[in-house]
């Protein structure tokens, strides 16, 4: 019992030592705020009262006339300076008592000039040890010991780690190897190209049940926009799908480009599908074609026919006039759809003999109530969205290309899925990402 107290009375007077502790820290830091205060009340002071003499102003001035004058005749933009940066990290002060060039004695201070120099240090990796608590469990009969929520279990890297790899190897396209050598160059990580692929598969498995979430949550937006491009597993070529809406993309990976892929995705969807004019996306809803696609075709006549035909050279200026008009409409209506779809009706039922303007034709009329959607819904009357979300894509196939297994392939989609979606919120994937992994092992038991 004796020792007890001895030790109780200690552990009393530790603490009691650490609470005068902190209270001199605060005090102490305290003291450096109110310091720090007023050097820079000193400096701005300094600065007020250092004024720049005349003859140098005014130099400056005809300088800077004259550079303005050059710039005007030449037609050139005057400059625009580099912003100076929101915070400043640290202060120097330089100063020189002799000149450079004639080693003279120079005079008091004219101007304070301020630089600013951005720098990075060296960048290390943390380790961290874990002093793990295992306990016997009467009820169970067995040790159990707490969860660790920073990795995977196994697994001898954190989660951050882990998601920073899948970013490089997704959202920027670098090859494995590739990988190795920045993590090592920059945070004096040693990792294998074994090690890396277990993280990609560990994290796509991880974030499984979300991609299948955003699959089902996709139906229900007001409207999609799709396209596909070619994608090889293993050598043979497969497609690429993507489906976008306002806050949710998902790529899927096919072996067929029929339009049973873009059915079984957009079943149970109601809203509105821009596409292009391939028939796959003809699903029998309400939809809006790529006029983009369509203006693109009328421009490629030109380099094959357009001057050789008066006929197709009047078709094609017709039908861009009315295509451009319809674009810069303002407003929403039904009557303003309808109008537009009358127009292209119109040019259509003429009795045109050019094959190229009958195959355009048939073209038209088979889309006629697609076309103009736009005017009638808000909605967007090309397909770029789903062009730029495939162009990443596009690039990371030229560089791997493409997957080695349907495995692979499955884990590219919902990793891509995933990190474009956070893209599209405006949400920082590396964040997102563990906060969902750090939520989900926690909730698992």
């Amino acid at each position: 019992m004796c020792e007890c107290t001895q030790c109780n009375a200690e552990i009393a007077q530790l603490r009691q030592q650490l609470a005068e502790r902190d209270k001199k820290i605060s005090a102490l830091k305290k003291d450096i705020e109110q310091l720090t205060e007023q050097v820079e009340k000193e400096i701005k002071e300094i600065k007020k009262a250092v004024r720049t003499p005349d003859w140098l102003r005014e130099e400056r001035i005809r300088k800077h006339r004259e550079q303005h004058d050059k710039n005007s005749k030449q037609g050139k933009k005057p400059g625009v300076s580099r912003k100076n940066p929101d915070k400043v990290d640290k202060k120097k002060k330089v100063s020189i008592n002799r000149c450079p060039d004639c080693e003279s004695k120079l005079s008091h201070t004219v101007e304070i000039r301020d630089r600013y120099i951005e720098e990075i240090e060296r960048l290390k990796s943390i380790v961290t040890q874990y002093k793990i608590h295992r306990k016997y469990c009467k009820k169970c009969k067995k040790i159990v010991e707490p969860k660790i929520t920073d990795a995977f279990p196994n697994f001898r890297f954190g989660i951050f780690l882990c998601l920073y790899i899948v970013a490089l190897n997704i959202g920027l396209s670098l090859p494995i190897r590739r990988i190795r050598e920045l993590l090592h160059f920059t945070f004096g990580i040693k990792i294998s190209a074994a090690e890396i692929q277990n993280i990609k598969e560990k994290v796509a498995e991880e974030f499984g049940q979300e991609y299948e979430n955003m699959k089902k949550e996709l139906k229900k937006m007001k409207y999609i926009h799709a396209d596909e491009t070619s994608w090889y597993i293993n050598g043979k070529l497969n497609w690429l799908w993507v489906f976008i809406s306002e806050k949710i993309v998902v790529y899927h990976i096919q072996n067929s480009r029929g339009k049973k892929v873009p059915a079984k995705m957009l079943k149970g969807f109601i809203g509105i599908l821009i596409s292009d004019f391939y028939s796959a996306y003809t699903q029998g809803k309400i939809s809006q074609k790529c006029l983009v696609h369509l203006l693109r075709d009328i421009f490629n006549w030109k380099k094959v026919s357009y001057f050789k035909s008066e006929k197709l050279r009047k078709f094609a200026l017709r039908l861009k006039c009315i295509i451009l008009e319809a674009i810069r409409t303002e407003g929403k209506s039904k009557e303003l759809r309808l109008k537009y779809e009358k127009k292209i009706r119109r040019l259509t039922a003429k009795d045109w003999k050019d094959g190229e303007i009958k195959r355009m034709c048939k073209r038209l009329d088979k889309h006629i109530n697609s076309l103009f959607t736009f005017l009638e819904y808000d909605v967007e009357f090309s397909n770029n969205k789903a062009e730029r979300r495939l162009r990443p894509c596009v690039v990371a196939r030229k560089i791997s290309y493409g997957s080695r297994s349907k495995k692979g392939a499955k884990e590219f989609a919902t990793l891509k899925s995933i990190h474009e979606t956070s893209k599209m919120k405006n949400e920082d994937f590396l964040d997102y990402g563990k906060t969902y992994l750090t939520g989900r092992m926690t909730s698992e038991r």
